[in-house]
């Protein structure tokens, strides 16, 4: 079913926390996740001059992938 309104704040603190963390690992253009039409939240990089491919960013995300991967496993 569709998440309820805390399950969605606090997935909206949880991306939060991972932008702040890409922010912190050398990334620091890395946006703040905005809402999504149907509710949710996502990233947009378009036109941020962000490559997913760059070796900083890729090393910034491993560091700050458990802040997700935390959430999810806290769902449950």
């Amino acid at each position: 079913g569709a998440p309820s309104p805390a399950q969605r704040a606090g997935a909206e603190v949880t991306q939060l926390k991972f932008s702040r963390c890409m922010r912190a690992h050398g990334v620091p253009s890395f946006p703040d996740p905005s809402s999504a039409s149907g509710g949710g939240f996502g990233l947009i990089f378009g036109g941020s001059g962000i490559d997913p491919a760059a070796p900083l960013f890729r090393k910034a995300q491993r560091s700050c992938f458990s802040i997700i991967t935390d959430q999810r496993v806290g769902v449950r």
